[in-house]
């Protein structure tokens, strides 16, 4: 993609660095974060940081690293923790896809028969 709109709290960290020499992102792979802060958000009520006014959003997007290592996280399942990890990563390429989230244990139990 050549340009980025949205909200800043839910935009990829590609789509930030755009530059001369990187013109482009991948629109499926910044859809893969969005979809994973949006799922963060509705599980927690939170984001996985304090939102700031423009710059200081996309600064803390950037530098964020979730761990999990807080008390609010000791009751979420390692399948939940995984999903949200793979989506949430911050270089593109080493992203989750879409078709592979689709096979996650959190979203396909594995005692269904």
């Amino acid at each position: 993609m050549l340009t980025h709109r949205g909200t800043y709290e839910f935009l990829a960290p590609e789509c930030f660095k755009m530059s001369k020499n990187t013109k482009y992102y991948s629109g499926r792979a910044a859809d893969v974060w969005a979809m994973g802060m949006t799922i963060y958000a509705l599980a927690f009520g939170e984001l996985p940081f304090e939102v700031g006014l423009g710059v200081q959003t996309k600064d803390k997007v950037q530098e964020m690293q979730l761990t999990f290592e807080e008390e609010k996280y000791a009751e979420m399942s390692a399948d939940f923790k995984s999903f949200l990890l793979r989506m949430l990563v911050h270089n593109p390429a080493e992203r989750a896809k879409s078709e592979d989230l689709l096979k996650e244990p959190f979203l396909v139990p594995q005692d269904l028969f």
